[in-house]
């Protein structure tokens, strides 16, 4: 995976692979294939105080101080020509099933990551259980049966720990047999994540632990914190915002931007030292500590530097009528809520035919599935959870080749659904759009000799589909700059 493919993955993790509740769209993870240990970004703030609102340098900027005030809900009064408010979500939205932690090394703690740094990933959970894909290579890692992902210049060595602790290194402009000794010289327990040997030149600039597992690493939600995040979306869903707010630290901050923003550089953001990246996938992001304990990240898809920069400086907290009105904007009966392209699953993954030339598995909602391609270019998917099993084929005429974007989209309970497909190697990234408006983008998986990639976004519904009712999206396949190449109606068909 190249850096802008981590960069796009991860900012896509933002805006689309944490579960909110009804208030607020699928927010488009991680994309390719970084299967083990998958980052379901959530970005949080624990109510740390009373909310006073000062006017400095022409722009308003929130403090926080002492007692149990609320936590403060940052919108934009004049969002980009073109974008409306979709949604809003105070944090977090559902319980934790374990935690996980994570301790980043780069050459300093002001260092641009994507030209060299790596990540220890440990998640410690009753439901931790990681699998290999066709393809993988094998590793020891200390004693421990791992496996191999590598694309580009991302790196990554998992492996598992023990029934209840999994391990990850991600490694970007490190070798592999660096990033393998890395690994192996590190120690993860019930109550311990090091590395006592990283790559020369690195030196730990961040360990952010009590992160929430939630069947992916909620990264920077920490167990028991709360936030705030508000969205905002173009029509075509070409352009998106995403302003969050939460409780954090310095070392949460360096884990946010090694995921997020990579080719992020110092900036100065609403009279704050901070970071603002301009990732080569054409995503822009700023971030910056707003006050003591709290920070401020503005993601931005199809928005550039300047505007998105703005829109930051302007910022001002909501009054409660403006955040219930923006909470109003949630999906109606069986609409989409949150969506996912996390292929780290916490249940029993099953199994791709026999004669499968590429898949990809992962969960939601506690449903395991593998999406797959077989030799004879028939496209499935199948999946088992708690109440529900099954599967869905899509064979395909025998006149479409590998060389046509092809999709489908597939309910697995009442609350839980699947849009997946397989597209030609010049479609970087899909982006479905449901007809209520909600969206969501994820990324490729692309397997070695093989001339197709595989796409698999979950979703969450916010209620029951009525069993005569059938859910409808578009889905958009785009090239590597963002471009729109076609589009293809999708169905569910009656639930």
């Amino acid at each position: 995976m190249q850096l802008d493919e981590r960069a796009r993955s991860a900012s896509d993790a933002l805006v689309q692979s944490v579960a909110v509740d009804e208030s607020l769209s699928g927010t488009p993870v991680r994309s390719r294939r970084t299967r083990a240990v998958a980052i379901a970004v959530a970005v949080v703030l624990i109510a740390v105080g009373a909310v006073a609102v000062v006017n400095r340098k022409g722009h308003t900027t929130v403090t926080v101080g002492g007692g149990s005030g609320a936590v403060p809900r940052l919108i934009a009064p004049q969002p980009p020509a073109g974008l409306s408010a979709t949604g809003a979500t105070d944090l977090p939205a559902r319980d934790s099933i374990g935690s996980s932690e994570v301790l980043l090394f780069a050459p300093n703690a002001n260092a641009t990551l994507a030209t060299s740094s790596i990540a220890l990933v440990a998640v410690r959970s009753v439901e931790n259980m990681g699998h290999r894909q066709t393809g993988d290579e094998d590793v020891d890692v200390s004693g421990h049966a791992g496996w191999i992902d590598h694309q580009g210049d991302l790196f990554q060595v998992i492996w598992p720990i023990s029934d209840t602790i999994q391990a990850q290194v991600i490694a970007a402009g490190i070798s592999p047999d660096d990033a393998i000794a890395a690994a192996r010289s590190a120690t993860i327990t019930d109550t311990q994540v090091t590395m006592s040997a990283p790559p020369a030149g690195l030196v730990e600039i961040g360990h952010a632990g009590n992160l929430a597992y939630q069947g992916g690493i909620a990264l920077l939600l920490r167990n028991g914190g709360r936030g705030a995040q508000v969205a905002y979306q173009s029509s075509d869903s070409t352009k998106s915002l995403f302003v969050t707010t939460f409780e954090g630290d310095d070392a949460v901050s360096a884990v946010q931007r090694f995921y997020w923003a990579p080719h992020a550089v110092r900036a100065q953001v609403r009279g704050h030292e901070g970071w603002v990246a301009e990732e080569p996938n054409g995503t822009v992001a700023a971030l910056w500590q707003e006050a003591p304990g709290v920070y401020v990240t503005v993601i931005g898809f199809g928005v550039d530097r300047t505007t998105l920069v703005a829109t930051a400086e302007d910022l001002r907290p909501a009054s409660d009528a403006e955040w219930n009105a923006l909470k109003a904007l949630a999906p109606s009966q069986g609409g989409v809520v949150s969506s996912s392209s996390s292929s780290f699953s916490t249940v029993g993954s099953p199994l791709p035919p026999k004669n499968a030339i590429g898949s990809v598995d992962g969960e939601a909602g506690g449903i395991a599935y593998v999406v797959w391609l077989d030799a004879d270019r028939n496209l499935g998917v199948t999946y088992s959870g708690p109440g529900t099993s099954g599967h869905g084929s899509a064979g395909q005429d025998p006149q479409r080749d590998l060389g046509v974007p092809y999709a489908r989209l597939q309910l697995l309970d009442d609350y839980t659904g699947l849009a997946y497909g397989r597209v030609p190697l010049f479609v970087a990234a899909v982006r479905v759009v449901f007809d209520n408006g909600n969206p969501a983008q994820g990324g490729i998986y692309t397997f070695k000799n093989q001339g197709f990639g595989l796409f698999a976004l979950s979703f969450q519904i916010g209620a029951p589909l009525d069993p005569n009712t059938s859910l409808n999206a578009t889905v958009i396949f785009l090239d590597s700059a963002g471009n729109e190449l076609s589009r293809m109606p999708v169905s569910s068909g009656p639930a």
